[in-house]
């Protein structure tokens, strides 16, 4: 091999070389383009604050306030002298007694609500004896009356012609209360002795007392 060829021979292995560094050049500037593109983040924030659902009750000669299960509200109610009706031998069911509560949503709540009526219960000997009924109407400190429980009332429990038992449970059915204090509701209580069965002479319920608690759930909707 003459001189002349082995300098071309040791050029040209350089060139295979930079002719590949010149490619990988090539590549690194390629992929330096797309590294540096425009790059502009935006990002949005707010606060979100949760709504209010608070509700109150009023009954005779009080405010309106709140009252949870350890502090009832009293029921205006005339609830002396419960008997049953007609003679012994046939007897009916005693004169009603009624009662009144109001509800509605605090001041400032943002929610309305579905109150449904979960029960009446009473206590003592009483509560054997005793039914029921109840009906919605507008929120009023007048005191209910048989009007009130016409055949087109709106009957929470018990109907135009019927009762339930003291402790028996509801209808199930619901009413709404609006927000902000708005469209407030009228709750009106029947209460009564029912017909005696036969032979009962009632020794062990005359003169005695029963505390009588109604109880009502209220859902923000």
């Amino acid at each position: 091999m003459s001189p002349r060829q082995e300098t071309r021979e040791g050029t040209a292995r350089p060139a295979r070389v930079l002719g590949i560094l010149a490619g990988g050049l090539a590549l690194g500037m390629a992929s330096a383009v797309t590294v540096a593109a425009w790059h502009d983040p935006e990002a949005a924030t707010a606060t979100f604050t949760a709504g209010t659902f608070e509700t109150q009750s009023q009954a005779a000669g009080t405010g309106w306030a709140h009252h949870g299960p350890g502090d009832p509200a009293t029921l205006a109610a005339d609830l002396t002298g419960l008997a049953p009706g007609g003679t012994y031998e046939a007897p009916t069911a005693g004169e009603s007694h009624y009662g009144w509560l109001n509800l509605r949503t605090a001041s400032g709540s943002t929610r309305g609500g579905q109150v449904l009526l979960e029960d009446v219960s009473a206590d003592g000997a009483l509560a054997g004896v005793l039914e029921y009924r109840v009906v919605a109407r507008e929120a009023s400190t007048a005191q209910c009356t048989a009007t009130d429980f016409s055949a087109g009332a709106t009957y929470l429990a018990g109907g135009p012609d019927s009762y339930l038992g003291v402790g028996s449970g509801t209808d199930g059915v619901s009413t709404e209360i609006g927000a902000d204090s708005q469209d407030a509701l009228g709750l009106c209580l029947d209460l009564r002795v029912a017909a005696p069965g036969d032979g009962d002479a009632g020794k062990d319920v005359q003169g005695t007392g029963s505390q009588v608690g109604l109880s009502v759930s209220a859902s923000q909707l």
